[in-house]
């Protein structure tokens, strides 16, 4: 039988008491969490191989599990010179997503948001702008035109760019005085300690790599150290750019002051006792590591300027298949490409150009001939570029009794102290007179105001100081000079 008496019920009438103990912490069904721990994950080796032999570059996004089950997340994404957003929708539950193909330089726009079963949407992580890898491959270029070098500027091309981290009282330079001739350069941490002993370092960090955790790297670099002794390390970091543990590569022994084999000569990088390499796995939790070029060791004596000094040539750093235990062959990486997103730092701006033709000449007493062609005011902190082309002349007569003599040039800035005066301008035999064509460069750190007057200086001492020979006689020269200074801004 029914009857619609058995469910009538009144509230006011019928209803007694509340619930004692209400349900209350169950789940608001239309509030979802917003994404969190998002990360965006991007490097020169951010691609995969088609069956065709060519790259697909890709954008990796990590983000923390949702809170509420059976979430889906949206990733909307663009380049920033485009209207429309495009949508990336994930399976449920899901941590990651990757967008593709993308390009090198790319700036992006992005915002994340999760999705419950039942439709309701959390607020949205925004991500104004994320710039990708300039050393990216193209969409579709052949794997076989890929670096394996994961470092960006492995040569010294483009002097020390790339390479912006300094660990103890040193400057990193590209190499000027004792420079490889041709597209590989060398570079030289030049470190301003009388220190000696043990437990003294200093060193140069790359640029951070993306790296896969578990994966196997290896990492090597040709080494030439004066008074100091140079290794190579590995430093894993996590996605919060959290140093997590780091592997050191062998010791090359060092050299005694003015005893080292010549930095310019290419082959003295390299050979058993010249290379320092390590293999080593990325740990758990790593995606990201930096390559370190330090001086360790013993140190001792430095020169007369105080000084020691770390040379490096041909830096790699590289993924290689599990097991590997020989070095591959050394490529020269990507370029540091300077992206639309980076003109507000590491912008160039030429500064300062002109020459003076006339010739200043030496006299017998001085140990030297100084000139001064331009001073320039920096316009913003940075590093000014500083390059020289002039004609020096010397007759091998003069500097204490006649025979062969020798030349040097170099470039100093008088506020900031005497350069290693070490570049050979010329060799003129007993009784003849020479001339050459020589250019030099140097690379003078400067604040925004700040004036710098970079001076050449002309010597028949290695070190261009006093040391009982003197220029000699009136036939030393140098004229017909031009100048070019670029600022770098930083």
């Amino acid at each position: 039988e029914e009857a619609t008496a058995v469910y009538a019920w009144d509230f006011d009438a019928d209803a007694t008491t509340l619930d004692p103990a209400p349900n209350s912490n169950l789940p608001d069904p239309r509030y979802v969490a917003p994404p969190s721990g998002v990360q965006l994950i991007n490097s020169a080796t951010s691609f995969y191989s088609r069956a065709d032999g060519t790259a697909v570059p890709y954008l990796d996004i990590t983000w923390n599990e949702p809170a509420s089950p059976d979430v889906v997340t949206e990733v909307f994404w663009k380049r920033a010179e485009e209207t429309d957003f495009r949508l990336l929708r994930t399976a449920a539950n899901a941590t990651s997503a990757r967008i593709e193909p993308v390009s090198g330089s790319d700036t992006l726009n992005l915002y994340l948001a999760h999705v419950s079963a039942t439709g309701a949407r959390s607020n949205i992580y925004w991500v104004p702008t994320f710039t990708l890898n300039a050393d990216l491959p193209t969409n579709g270029q052949p794997i076989g035109t890929l670096s394996a070098n994961l470092l960006a500027n492995a040569s010294f091309e483009y002097g020390v760019e790339r390479w912006g981290n300094i660990f103890g009282n040193a400057v990193f330079l590209k190499e000027q005085f004792f420079a490889i001739a041709g597209p590989i350069s060398n570079a030289r941490l030049q470190i301003t300690s009388t220190a000696t002993g043990p437990g003294n370092t200093a060193y140069v960090i790359s640029d951070r790599i993306a790296v896969r955790e578990g994966a196997r790297y290896v990492a090597f670099c040709g080494l030439i150290g004066q008074s100091v002794d140079p290794f190579v390390a590995v430093y894993w970091y996590d996605g919060a750019d959290t140093q997590l543990s780091g592997v050191n590569g062998n010791i090359v022994p060092g050299y005694a002051i003015q005893t080292a084999p010549s930095p310019s000569s290419l082959a003295n990088y390299a050979g058993d006792g010249a290379v320092s390499s390590l293999f080593a796995t990325a740990p758990a939790g790593a995606r990201y590591a930096r390559l370190f070029l330090a001086a360790g060791g013993n140190w001792t004596a430095s020169d007369i300027f105080g000084l020691k000094y770390l040379w490096a040539a041909r830096p790699f750093f590289g993924e290689v298949p599990l097991g590997t235990t020989e070095l591959p062959p050394w490529d020269g990486g990507g370029s540091p490409v300077v992206g639309t997103g980076g003109l507000a730092q590491g912008a160039a701006t030429d500064m300062t150009s002109g020459d003076s033709p006339g010739a200043v000449f030496g006299n017998p007493g001085p140990q030297f001939i100084d000139v001064a062609p331009f001073a320039i005011t920096a316009a913003a902190s940075g590093t000014f570029e500083v390059s020289m082309t002039f004609e020096v002349s010397g007759s091998g007569t003069g500097g204490g009794g006649g025979g062969e003599n020798r030349m040097y040039a170099g470039i100093y800035e008088t506020a900031k102290g005497v350069a290693l005066i070490s570049r050979e301008a010329l060799t003129a035999p007993a009784n003849e007179t020479r001339r050459a064509t020589v250019t030099l460069f140097a690379t003078i750190q400067a604040s925004a105001g700040e004036t710098i007057r970079p001076i050449l200086r002309i010597s028949r001492t290695r070190y261009g100081i006093v040391g009982g020979v003197t220029v000699g006689n009136t036939t030393d020269s140098v004229g017909v000079i031009s100048w070019r200074a670029t600022l770098v801004k930083r």
